[in-house]
């Protein structure tokens, strides 16, 4: 397999895993690196790479244009506040295009700017056919069970979670004897279960999910080693992830933090998703 292959790399875990997933693959990948985003490391892995502004879209679509590029994929995160206000206000072309956008979530986004891409004749992949081993089956995977307690919290919180992820809020709800204590918002999944800990103390449970209509090219929902950080940090004692929609990255590595901390982790299902 000899394609050529562009990824626009933000931050995360998930850069290095689809990277190491295609050069295995046999793949020429070409990498746009985004300043202040993507971590430096990643230029070690052996694709050709360039650095770029987030506003620079038509300078990342001439790098992958040069290339023969013809398909790309998106990983990572880029933080909201890099692509708005200041970045923006010095970028015509950026701001005319948040501006023609009817909001500014993630998805409308992300979307402006696969729609633009293709306008331009990039595909933008979709990541599913690459990340299935990242998306475990339901039930615990870690020593200790949730409790009954937990148990319950995750319940509260999971249709809350899919209608905030379906509203374009957020993927992640912090929950705490049935009380809805953190929502996540711009600030993004681990800055969330701090916060939580700030506010209600030790002992709260996290669940994550994704969108009904979930796709992957836009945003997809990760857990890894810094979401079992951020919960050591603030005292979360359980992570509640959804089956099918969530990918767990380095689970093995993520496990074993977890389990030394005494954390309870479990893959649950929707009601729609069980048999």
């Amino acid at each position: 397999m000899d394609e050529k292959l562009g990824i626009i790399a933000g931050s995360g875990e998930i850069v290095h895993f689809i990277l190491q997933k295609f050069h295995r693959e046999g793949s020429k990948v070409y990498l746009a690196l985004i300043e202040g985003e993507t971590s430096p490391e990643v230029t070690s892995l052996g694709a050709e790479s360039h650095w770029f502004q987030v506003s620079d879209l038509n300078q990342i679509i001439q790098f992958f244009q040069d290339k023969g590029v013809q398909k790309v994929f998106m990983l990572g995160k880029v933080r909201p506040t890099s692509i708005m206000g200041r970045p923006a206000e010095n970028n015509s072309f950026l701001s005319g295009l948040l501006n023609s956008l009817p909001d500014r979530s993630a998805k409308t986004l992300i979307s402006g700017a696969i729609n633009y891409l293709a306008s331009q004749g990039l595909e933008v992949g979709d990541l599913t056919p690459y990340i299935q081993e990242l998306f475990l089956p339901p039930g615990v995977v870690t020593r200790r069970k949730p409790t009954s307690l937990e148990e319950e919290d995750a319940q509260y919180g999971l249709f809350l979670a899919r209608q905030l992820a379906d509203l374009e809020i957020g993927q992640t709800i912090v929950i705490k004897a049935k009380t809805v204590v953190a929502v996540e918002a711009m600030e993004g999944t681990d800055e969330t279960i701090k916060r939580a800990g700030l506010l209600a103390g030790q002992g709260t449970v996290v669940v994550k999910v994704g969108r009904t209509d979930q796709d992957n090219r836009i945003d997809l929902p990760v857990v890894g080693k810094q979401t079992i950080e951020a919960m050591k940090s603030a005292g979360s004692t359980a992570l509640f992830i959804e089956q099918g929609k969530v990918a767990f990255l380095k689970p093995q590595k993520t496990i074993e933090i977890a389990d030394q901390e005494e954390m309870a982790i479990k893959v649950i299902a929707f009601p729609d998703q069980e048999e």
